[in-house]
C-alpha cells in the first residue's frame, strides 16, 4: 500500500533531561525538522492541607518530534530504540522508555521548520548552511568561511550532530597540514557533507561509499549543489580503488570494529583515518580492532559523550581485507 503523502509520524516519550539532547539530535538526523522538549517535575506528594509539595525534584522532559511521511514508522521505531540503547551505555536512565508513535496530519504545513536549521559554524574555516539561507544571513554568518550547502534529507549528516562536527574539525586540521591529502574516501557518506567538505578543503579526488541508495542520491545531490559533481559515489567499499591519504568513517562502533581490516586496506601507509559514531565508553573495543589492523591513535576528541578518533596507518602495517567469503557489512552512517 502506498504511504500517505500527507500523514506524518508523531513521536511522544518522557525522558530525563540528560537524555533529551543526544536523543533530540538523533531525531533531527533521522529527518525530524525539530523537536519539542517540555520540562516537567515528576515527583510531587500531597500535604495534609490538601495542597502539594515537591519532594526530591527530578526534572524530566516530555519530548515530541514529528517525522515526514517518507519515513517508515517501523524502521523509525527501530532506529529510535537503537539510539536509546546506545545512549543508555553511558546514561542508564535512557533505558526502558516507552515510545509512542502515531500518525499525524498537520493542519497546515508551511516551512516554519526551517528555522530549526540555521547556518552552523564548524571549526575555524567551515560553515554549514541549508539552501534556503538568505544572502543576508549567509553574509552575516560566513565571515570568510568556506560555505557548504547541505539540506536535511533522509540520510545522516547535516553538520548539527557531534559526530559529524567532530569529523569536520578533524578534516579541517588534516587538510590544512602539509602535505595536503590528494585522495579522500568517505565510508558511509549519508548526505555527503564529509565528502563535500574534503573537496572544499582542497582534496582533489574524493569518493563516497554508502550501501543505502537514498544516501547515495543525497550525496550526489549535495555534491552537485556545492559545485563538485566529480565526487564519485559507490555502493560498496570493494568498488573503491587504490589507497587514500584521508578516510572518514562515521559509523556505529560495532561496524567500525568489524571493518577495521578493510578500512586499513584503503588508507595508504602514513595516511589518516577519522572514525566517529561511537560513545566514549565504546572507544576501547574500537581502538583495539584498529590497532590490530595497523593504526595508531593520533588524536581523540569528545563532544557531548560522542568520540572522534584520528588515527595514522603505520608504514609497516599489512592489513588483510577480511575473511574470504564473509558477507559484506552494510555500510551506512551511524547517526
Amino acid at each position: 500500500m502506498p504511504r500517505n503523502p500527507d500523514r506524518w509520524t508523531r513521536l511522544s516519550v518522557r525522558i530525563p533531561l540528560a537524555v533529551a539532547d543526544p536523543f533530540g539530535t538523533r531525531c533531527i538526523e533521522l529527518g525530524a525538522p525539530g523537536v519539542i522538549v517540555d520540562e516537567r517535575n515528576l515527583r510531587r506528594s500531597a500535604t495534609t492541607d490538601g495542597g502539594t509539595r515537591t519532594t526530591r525534584p527530578a526534572a524530566a522532559a516530555r519530548f515530541s518530534a514529528y517525522f515526514p511521511p517518507a519515513l517508515d514508522p517501523l524502521w523509525l521505531e527501530a532506529e529510535l530504540r537503537a539510539c536509546l540503547d546506545a545512549i543508555a551505555v553511558e546514561l542508564p536512565e535512557a533505558r526502558r522508555r516507552t515510545l509512542r508513535l502515531e500518525p499525524f496530519r498537520p493542519p497546515i504545513y508551511e516551512k516554519s521548520w526551517r528555522r530549526h536549521f540555521p547556518p552552523v559554524r564548524v571549526g575555524k574555516r567551515l560553515l554549514i548552511a541549508p539552501s534556503w539561507t538568505t544572502a543576508k544571513d549567509l553574509r552575516a554568518a560566513a565571515a570568510g568561511r568556506i560555505v557548504l550547502r547541505v539540506d536535511p534529507a533522509q540520510a545522516f549528516g547535516t553538520g548539527h550532530h557531534p559526530t559529524t562536527r567532530g569529523c569536520l574539525v578533524a578534516l579541517e586540521r588534516i587538510c590544512g597540514a602539509a602535505p595536503a591529502p590528494r585522495r579522500g574516501l568517505d565510508v558511509g557518506s549519508g548526505t555527503g557533507v564529509l565528502a563535500v567538505a574534503m573537496r572544499a578543503l582542497g582534496v582533489t579526488e574524493v569518493v563516497g561509499v554508502d550501501t543505502d541508495p537514498v544516501a547515495r542520491t543525497s550525496t550526489r545531490e549535495c555534491a552537485a549543489a556545492n559545485g563538485f559533481p566529480d565526487i564519485a559515489v559507490l555502493e560498496s567499499l570493494a568498488r573503491a580503488r587504490g589507497r587514500y591519504e584521508v578516510v572518514t568513517a562515521n559509523l556505529f562502533a560495532g561496524l567500525l570494529a568489524e571493518m577495521a581490516a578493510k578500512l586499513a586496506t584503503r588508507v595508504r601507509p602514513g595516511g589518516h583515518l577519522i572514525v566517529a559514531g561511537l560513545l566514549a565508553t565504546q572507544e576501547e573495543g574500537v581502538l583495539r580492532a584498529l590497532r590490530k589492523a595497523g593504526f595508531r591513535l593520533e588524536r581523540r576528541e569528545c563532544r557531548s559523550t560522542w568520540s572522534t578518533l584520528t588515527l595514522v596507518r603505520s608504514a609497516a602495517a599489512t592489513a588483510g581485507g577480511g575473511a574470504p567469503g564473509k558477507r559484506p557489512a552494510r555500510i551506512g552512517a551511524a547517526r
